[in-house]
C-alpha cells in the first residue's frame, strides 16, 4: 500500500489547498554576498525577476499523485498565486471597577491572538479592499483604538 497516497489525500481533504511551490523569503541582490550573486539559480532569477524566492518543492511522486487524482477526477487543478496572512492583534476587555473602600478603577484581562492564513488571490483581493476600508474608519475615528 502507498502511504504517501494516503497522506496526500488527507493533506488535500484538510486543507483543500495544496501549494507545489512555498515562498519563505523573497530576497534582493543586497542581501547576497559577491560569491553568492554568482550560483546559477539565484544569478537567473535575479536578471529575470530582480529577486530571488527562497523555497521548497513538492517532490515530483508527490506530483504525478496529485495528477493521479486530477484524472480520477477527485480533485480540480489551477493555478494561482496564494499569499500568507499573518495577524497579530491584542486586546484589554476594560471594564470600570469600584473597589471597597470607595476608589475608582478600570481592570480587565488582556488578550493576546495571532493566526496564518493562506488565502488565494480572490480572497486576497477581498482582504486588501476590506482591510483599505476598516484602516480608512479607523482613520476617521469610528472605531475607539490605542495605538
Amino acid at each position: 500500500m502507498d502511504f504517501n497516497i494516503i497522506r496526500l489525500w488527507t493533506w488535500l481533504n484538510k486543507d483543500k489547498k495544496f501549494l507545489k511551490n512555498e515562498v519563505h523569503d523573497r530576497l534582493f541582490p543586497a542581501q547576497f554576498s559577491k560569491s553568492q550573486l554568482e550560483e546559477p539559480h539565484i544569478k537567473k532569477s535575479i536578471a529575470e525577476k530582480v529577486y530571488f524566492d527562497v523555497q521548497n518543492e513538492i517532490s515530483q511522486h508527490n506530483l504525478n499523485t496529485l495528477e493521479l487524482f486530477v484524472e480520477k477526477g477527485f480533485v480540480d487543478k489551477y493555478v494561482d498565486t496564494f499569499h500568507k496572512i499573518s495577524v497579530f492583534y491584542e486586546y484589554f476587555a476594560y471594564a470600570p471597577n469600584l473597589y471597597p473602600d470607595g476608589k475608582m478603577g478600570i481592570s480587565g484581562p488582556r488578550s493576546i491572538n495571532d493566526f496564518n492564513t493562506l488565502l488565494d488571490s480572490k480572497q486576497f483581493c477581498n482582504f486588501e479592499k476590506t482591510a483599505a476600508e476598516l484602516k480608512n474608519q479607523i482613520d476617521l475615528g469610528y472605531h475607539r483604538h490605542r495605538v
